[in-house]
C-alpha cells in the first residue's frame, strides 16, 4: 500500500470518527460514499450486470461505485485470514448500520478461502 493510500484511509477514518461519534450522529451512506469517492477509496463506474452481478436498484449504464484497486482482494494478501474475515465482518456491519444493500465482491471470499488454507485452517 501507498504512502496515499495509507493517508486517504487515515483522512477517511477520522473523518468518520468525528463526523459520527464525535458530533453524536449518524452517517448516511451517501455522505460516506461522497467522502470515499473524494480520498480515492472508491472509484466511479457504469453498471454492467455481467461484470457487477446482480442488482436491485441499478440497471445498465447506471453510475456505479466499486473498490478502488488497493482496497479489492488482491490488497489483502499480507493479512491474515482472521484479519481479513475482521475485516469482512466489520464492513458488512458498517454498510448495514447505514442501511446499505451488501454485496461483498466474491473475490473477497475466494482471498479469505486461500489465506484460510495458507494459515492451515481447514474446510
Amino acid at each position: 500500500m501507498s504512502a496515499r493510500e495509507v493517508i486517504a484511509l487515515q483522512v477517511f477514518a477520522r473523518w468518520a470518527i468525528r463526523e459520527g461519534a464525535f458530533q453524536a450522529a449518524d452517517l448516511d451512506g451517501l455522505s460516506i460514499q461522497e467522502k470515499a469517492h473524494e480520498l480515492g477509496l472508491i472509484e466511479a463506474t457504469t453498471y454492467d450486470p455481467e461484470r457487477h452481478g446482480p442488482s436491485d436498484f441499478a440497471e445498465r449504464g447506471d453510475e456505479w461505485f466499486t473498490f478502488a484497486p488497493f482496497l479489492t482482494a488482491a490488497g489483502y494478501v499480507i493479512l491474515s485470514s482472521d484479519e481479513v474475515r475482521g475485516i469482512r465482518d466489520l464492513a458488512v456491519w458498517a454498510l448495514d448500520e447505514v442501511g446499505c444493500d451488501v454485496q461483498l465482491t466474491p473475490g473477497l471470499d475466494i482471498t479469505l478461502k486461500a489465506l484460510e488454507a495458507r494459515d492451515g485452517y481447514a474446510d
